[in-house]
């Protein structure tokens, strides 16, 4: 709790010299199927890399609702593809991971 408090303090301060909040790279209401832009050689824990890989349907059940076979994987063997942004980010030494574990997002 005391991290996270300072944490907090950090960005208010950050925000205030420089006028702009920074993005945090996984949050406690991050929602499933969210893309994040790291600069960092790994996707933090509860995100996946973009890079098409195949996951079973049963097993993300809450990700394949929002995406289902959109960026491919094949119905009959029940399972889905995220999408494949490999070499897409702006700048090299960057990578975009998906939330894969977080909150379903609300529908307005």
């Amino acid at each position: 709790m005391i991290a996270r408090n300072l944490a907090a303090l950090a960005l208010a301060a950050c925000a205030a010299v420089t006028g702009a909040l920074p993005v945090q790279a996984l949050g406690d209401n991050d929602y499933i199927g969210s893309i994040e832009l790291v600069a960092f050689p790994f996707c933090p824990e509860g995100t996946a890399e973009l890079w098409g890989s195949i996951y079973p349907a049963a097993q993300f059940s809450a990700l394949f609702s929002l995406l289902a076979n959109r960026f491919g994987g094949d119905p009959a063997q029940k399972n889905f593809a995220l999408p494949n942004l490999h070499d897409k980010a702006p700048l090299d030494g960057l990578r975009y991971c998906m939330v894969i574990d977080g909150a379903f997002p609300p529908r307005n």
